[in-house]
Order: C-alpha cells, then sequence, then structure tokens
C-alpha cells in the first residue's frame, strides 16, 4: 500500500511538471485564419528579394547579397517594375530588410549568415531624391550588436543574422535572426548617420527563423515574417507600450496554404492585409496579398 501511495504521488508530480511545461509555451492563443488574396509571380529582375515596404501605392523592394545595389518599385495590382534606382555611393554586400518613416528609407545592409561581419549598416534614404533621378546617394549609419564578442566564422551556427527592421520614433530596431535557438533578439540604435553600438532590449521565442518586419502606427501592431523547414509563418504583436513590443498581446499564424517557400520580407499593404515576398528558392519568387481575419 505504502509502495502504490509512493508511486502515485510520483505520477501526479510527473503531471504536474508537464503541465507547467505547457504553461510556459509561448502560443498562449490558437491560430488564426488568414485569406491569400492575390499571389503573383515576382519579375526576373527580383528573383532573391528580399526586404519590402509599402509606399504611394508601390512595393519597394530589392535582391539580397551580392547583387546591385538598386531599389525597384512595383505596381502592386502587377508586381511590374514602374522605377528602379541606383543607389551610388554604397554596395550590396547583404542588404535583407527595408523600412521608413515620414522623410525617409532605410536599408538594412546587415545579413550575417557567417556572424563573422564588422561592417554592418543601414542606408538611410531621402523619399524626396527618389522620383528626381534614377541615381541617388545615402547617409549611412554603422552599427555593431553589443553582445556579440566572437567573430568566428560559424555558418548557421550563430545568433547574430539579422534580416529584420523597423522604425519607431526617433529610433531603428533591428531583429536578430537566430540559427542556434530559433529566438528573435531586439536592439535599437539611433536613425542618424553615424557608429553605433546597437543595445539589446528583449528576446523572443519566435521558434523560427525571423526573415522580415514591418510596423503599422495606426493600429500599433507590429508583425514578423519568417520559417521553420521553409514552412512560412506570421507572428503580430499588438497592444503594447511604447517599444516593450512582447509584453503584449501576440499571436502566431501558420501560412499552411504556402509551403516549401523561402519568405523573406513582410510590409502591412492596409490596417487588417499584409504583403509579403519570397525569393526564388524551391519555387518560383512571389509576392503575397494576404487578409488577417480577426
Amino acid at each position: 500500500m505504502i509502495l502504490l501511495r509512493v508511486l502515485y504521488f510520483i505520477f501526479l508530480s510527473l503531471i504536474s511538471i508537464v503541465s507547467c511545461e505547457e504553461l510556459e509555451t509561448i502560443e498562449l492563443s490558437e491560430e488564426e485564419p488568414y485569406t491569400i488574396i492575390k499571389e503573383i509571380k515576382l519579375p526576373d529582375e527580383l528573383e532573391e528579394s528580399s526586404g519590402i515596404i509599402f509606399i504611394d501605392s508601390l512595393v519597394l523592394s530589392f535582391n539580397d547579397s551580392g547583387n546591385d545595389a538598386i531599389l525597384y518599385a512595383l505596381d502592386t495590382a502587377t508586381a511590374r517594375i514602374k522605377y528602379q534606382w541606383e543607389i551610388t555611393n554604397v554596395k550590396n554586400k547583404d542588404w535583407e530588410d527595408i523600412s521608413q518613416d515620414e522623410n525617409y528609407i532605410y536599408v538594412g545592409d546587415f545579413g550575417n549568415n557567417l556572424g563573422s561581419r564588422k561592417d554592418l549598416a543601414i542606408f538611410k534614404i531621402d523619399k524626396g531624391s527618389l522620383f528626381q533621378t534614377d541615381n541617388i546617394e545615402a547617409e549611412i549609419i554603422n552599427f555593431s550588436f553589443e553582445d556579440q564578442t566572437d567573430f568566428i566564422p560559424s555558418y548557421y551556427r550563430h545568433s547574430f543574422d539579422c534580416e529584420a527592421m523597423i522604425c519607431w520614433e526617433d529610433s531603428i530596431y533591428v531583429f536578430s535572426k537566430d540559427w542556434k535557438d530559433l529566438k528573435t533578439t531586439s536592439y535599437v540604435l539611433p536613425k542618424e548617420p553615424g557608429t553605433y553600438v546597437a543595445k539589446k532590449r528583449q528576446v523572443f521565442n519566435t521558434r523560427g527563423l525571423v526573415t522580415g518586419a514591418d510596423y503599422n502606427e495606426k493600429t500599433n501592431t507590429l508583425v514578423f515574417t519568417g520559417y521553420q523547414n521553409y514552412e512560412p509563418f506570421i507572428w503580430m504583436f499588438s497592444n503594447f507600450s511604447g517599444a516593450d513590443f512582447f509584453s503584449s498581446t501576440y499571436r502566431k499564424i501558420n501560412l499552411e496554404q504556402i509551403s516549401n517557400i523561402q519568405n523573406e520580407g513582410v510590409c502591412f499593404y492596409n490596417d487588417s492585409t499584409i504583403l509579403m515576398s519570397s525569393e526564388n528558392k524551391n519555387l518560383p519568387a512571389r509576392l503575397f496579398q494576404i487578409e488577417i481575419n480577426n
């Protein structure tokens, strides 16, 4: 009898431990439904489309590492190229995301697959220059991560890759692509040209690789896109105070209708719809218009 009681209490203890682990999981809400409104093949010039923004009824994008330092403006309905601009005073080492505020566009040259880069940069471009000429120049914001001390190349086995960025008031927030832990860490730095150490702010367990971000000031909503084993997902964060993005209401949406893609860029099209881009890997590069159903 005593042995049975001991075994019973051990059994209850194990149930309690499992329950605690389940309570600590980050998926606090059920997956939300979504509707794919449109899916368009991107032009051949954008086979490696990375970041995207929506501006003046156009989608701005570019190719990532090793390609020309060119911004493309696409017609939203057809994905045809309407304008393009060469940024003449910089190179495209590994452009990964793009963001904007009222007066400027910011292009993030901070892709870091090996974790060894010491030349991370963000290029600041005056919106007023875009439709004046085909050749434009950028101001340069150089930065490093405050907690990175090891720069020994470690292909896809480190925490300092980066592919996501947003503008927030007078700052830029970048979000890491963590190959080791499948989490993301937020870092903050100023918008002004100069050289900075990006300050570490928060860590969130996305359980996947974050490849793009955008912020909707009107609805106070942050969106991530990313993937795990080429299965795409979206994270939505809302109802946060200040830049405390991860202490908020959040939900994950697994895009199960889309599979085997490398999704890269995301931006808000309107308050309930996002645009998401994928590059030419496994399937042709595409632009998706996705409505998020509350």
